[in-house]
């Protein structure tokens, strides 16, 4: 078969399956929505650590320059942003990254890698 031809039959699919395709979408957009929405209320209840404390974020306050943006998602944190530090190590992380990180049963910081008790 040469390439024209091969190429023609890659365009000249079946239109009832090009139809069944097409209806098909909507419903299966519905699906993973439905699933996406599932795992946001799942990762919205998901309680924290008692060592990852909330905290305002004031950039004067910060001692290292490492603590100026999120290690996880690599944003720099917004002044008087609130945001999750770490105990005992004290790194940084805003609060849905941190949660998100935990939650995908990771339980050490991602900064050092110590272990974060339950």
């Amino acid at each position: 078969m040469s390439q024209n031809e091969d190429d023609q039959s890659a365009h000249s699919e079946d239109p009832s399956t090009r139809g069944a395709i097409h209806n098909a979408l909507p419903e299966v957009r519905l699906d993973i929505n439905d699933e996406l929405d599932a795992v946001d209320e799942k990762l919205h209840n998901f309680v924290l650590p008692e060592n990852v404390k909330e905290q305002i974020y004031e950039r004067s306050k910060c001692k290292n320059e490492n603590d100026h943006d999120c290690v996880i998602c690599l944003e720099v944190y917004k002044e008087k942003e609130t945001i999750r530090v770490v105990e005992p190590c004290n790194h940084l992380y805003h609060t849905y990254c941190i949660k998100k990180w935990l939650f995908n049963n990771n339980r050490s910081c991602p900064m050092c890698r110590n272990h974060i008790p339950y």
